[in-house]
């Protein structure tokens, strides 16, 4: 969901925290439709528009992230703000740190 800063601000605090409720809500709702129809998707784009679907090995991707880690973090700290705390967040999360 994207919103305009400025019109988020400008928003009376009670629509401010409906809008963040909704938000939250919708994107639970998107992710549990992606992760509920992958699959699916997966199986046509290769039956049907014969495509070849290929996993990295752990060690591919621990080697990706270590390649891409110092440009994520130079990023980060370049745009400032919050960037920084919320990529650790994610690299948290994915386990990728």
């Amino acid at each position: 969901m994207c919103i305009s800063k400025a019109e988020y601000d400008a928003l009376p605090a009670d629509l401010q925290e409906l809008v963040d409720a909704c938000g939250e809500e919708f994107e639970k709702y998107a992710c549990e439709t992606m992760f509920s129809q992958e699959q699916e998707w997966r199986d046509t784009l290769i039956s049907d528009h014969n495509f070849t679907i290929n996993t990295i090995s752990d060690a591919e991707l621990a080697e990706m992230a270590a390649m891409m880690n110092d440009y994520w973090t130079a990023w980060a700290e370049e745009k400032g703000g919050q960037c920084p705390a919320l990529l650790q967040e994610i690299i948290t999360a994915l386990d990728l740190g």
